[in-house]
């Protein structure tokens, strides 16, 4: 069977993760050359280690600290 795509993983996942205070964005890019799931978090990755998995179905998931996100109006 092949793997699904890291969109569709993305987006099964990014509507739990983002349910948690801390977690500002969920995005897509690149970890090591590789496509990974990228989580923007406004704490360090230890504090939510045990929230986030460290890959999920194939993809390395990523944890980047961050400043609170906030969405612009489009142009």
């Amino acid at each position: 069977m092949a793997q699904k795509d890291i969109s569709q993983v993305k987006s099964e996942y990014s509507s739990q993760w983002m349910q948690i205070p801390e977690v500002q964005a969920v995005g897509i890019g690149l970890c090591d050359g590789q496509p990974c799931i990228k989580v923007y978090a406004s704490v360090p990755e230890n504090i939510l280690k045990d929230r986030i998995p460290a890959s999920i179905e194939g993809y390395k998931v990523c944890l980047e600290v961050t400043d609170k996100v906030t969405l612009r109006p489009e142009r």
